[in-house]
């Protein structure tokens, strides 16, 4: 080999170290961030429930059966479901009507919301796996809706009496429904009955002002104090807990926990509005960020903070509910094409006939879905 030959290899050799180490390095760093990443609270998966439409349901509740709620669209007005691993989707079907929209569910599987009879009023109703369906108003006979249920069966809910009243109420299967009345305004609306049949929700005081009451058989309605936040949503109350928003700026909404023992207590965002839905008895939140084009589910916990979880391939997502095994339901969504909605904004301009536009119903892509707590243990 002749000398400028042994030079060129010693200039390769070393090259090759030289890539090595680099290669090295760059493995170190691909480590370090994997680790990194994985090391960060993460949702270990989740599992799209269907949608009997083929492309529209949404989930509201789960209990600690796992048992899913919540509804779906098929070209006609929302109908309810329970899903079960065992069973799937199953229509819990109406009150004579067309449609139903389901608000809450127990540990029993029993569901409560409302239903459009066969004259077109819409009922509070109750619907169990062993008798169907139930129509709870037999009060107003009008519009009644309930929104919330305890594992005895106690359900809270709301009557529109006419002159423009609403007032919260108390059924149970002994004494039927009961106006619980409000804190001296014309309105009264429920957010969560326990089972000790303590009813959280929000009424309108003598001067107009809404403030968060409890109600109890024993002392009728209390005023907490508490204002309420247009952003509460379902105001979740788990063994004394209230959930909701501290509306510091329009742009940065951080969540809070209230107790009766510390009060409100700040425990912040991602840097986006977040609104909460709802927190199980290990203080575990889940809810939705709200971004710039969307919106985004996320987990939170003492002990890992906030955590974003995904959208599972699609354009936005939220979370709704969480049990105490950790088990979190909410929806996936896709928005429409994009040559949907342009179409349908130059058909407005144009004043083009409704034949012309597309029913942005048939576009719209949403799935219930299912997800596991996240872990830094994954």
């Amino acid at each position: 080999m002749t000398k400028s030959l042994k030079t060129k290899a010693k200039a390769a050799i070393g090259m090759q170290k030289h890539f090595k180490i680099v290669i090295c390095a760059l493995a170190t760093g691909i480590v370090i961030i994997l680790l990194a990443i994985c090391l960060e609270p993460q949702p270990k998966g989740g599992i799209r429930l269907g949608a009997p439409s083929g492309h529209f349901s949404t989930a509201l509740s789960i209990n600690e059966d796992g048992e899913v709620m919540g509804f779906y669209l098929a070209k006609s007005p929302p109908r309810g479901f329970l899903w079960t691993q065992e069973t799937g989707m199953q229509d819990i079907g109406t009150l004579g009507g067309t449609m139903t929209m389901p608000f809450a569910m127990n540990d029993k599987g029993q569901i409560v919301g409302y239903s459009s009879t066969a004259a077109g009023n819409s009922h509070a109703f109750l619907w169990t796996k062993e008798s169907g369906m139930q129509n709870l108003d037999t009060l107003s006979g009008l519009r009644s809706l309930a929104s919330a249920i305890n594992n005895k069966g106690q359900i809270a809910g709301h009557l529109y009496l006419g002159n423009d009243q609403t007032h919260a109420f108390f059924w149970s299967r002994e004494n039927g429904i009961q106006d619980i009345g409000t804190l001296g305004g014309k309105d009264s609306y429920p957010r969560y009955i326990d089972d000790s049949g303590c009813i959280i929700g929000e009424s309108e005081l003598a001067d107009g002002t809404t403030h968060v009451f409890r109600w109890t058989q024993k002392d009728g309605m209390q005023d907490l104090g508490l204002p309420k936040h247009n952003d509460w949503g379902r105001v979740p109350i788990i063994k004394g807990q209230l959930l909701g928003c501290l509306n510091v700026s329009p742009d940065n909404v951080p969540v809070f926990l209230w107790t009766e023992e510390s009060g409100t207590r700040n425990i912040g965002n991602l840097g986006h509005t977040a609104t909460p839905f709802h927190v199980n008895d290990s203080q575990q939140v889940v809810g939705i960020f709200k971004m710039k084009n969307n919106t985004r589910a996320f987990f939170w916990s003492q002990e890992q903070g906030f955590c974003d979880l995904g959208t599972m391939g699609a354009d936005w997502s939220q979370a709704v509910d969480i049990n105490n095994q950790g088990l979190i339901v909410g929806t996936v969504g896709k928005f429409p094409p994009w040559w949907v909605t342009s179409w349908n904004w130059v058909s407005e301009k144009l004043h083009l006939p409704n034949r012309f536009t597309f029913d942005i119903e048939e576009y719209v892509i949403q799935e219930a879905v299912l997800w596991t707590a996240p872990s830094s243990a994954n």
